[in-house]
């Protein structure tokens, strides 16, 4: 008994829609670290240094303490919290104007 074997090809057709969700993911992506970015300069500059550090070099909160002289990492922490709430504040005054 002979067995030919034949070779199959498999291929996934993507319609147009599935292409335009994936180029309007991007571009709502991009516009997210556009607006990130400008919540960023907004702040002051202390706290553009300590977000930069903590979540964009994800720097150790020990070195994060030493560098900017905070006695604890409680200190760090409570300034941390008080930064983010800057860039909160920074979103909703942009998200305000734009409505």
């Amino acid at each position: 008994m002979r067995y030919s074997h034949r070779e199959t090809e498999f291929t996934t057709v993507h319609d147009n829609k599935f292409y335009e969700e994936i180029e309007l993911a991007i571009e709502n992506e991009k516009t997210y670290v556009d607006k990130l970015q400008s919540y960023l300069h907004k702040i002051t500059k202390h706290c553009q240094g300590l977000i930069h550090d903590m979540f964009f070099k994800e720097k150790a909160v020990e070195e994060i303490q030493k560098e900017y002289g905070y006695a604890s990492k409680h200190n760090l922490q409570n300034q941390k919290y008080k930064c983010v709430q800057q860039m909160k504040k920074m979103k909703e005054a942009a998200e305000k104007e734009n409505n």
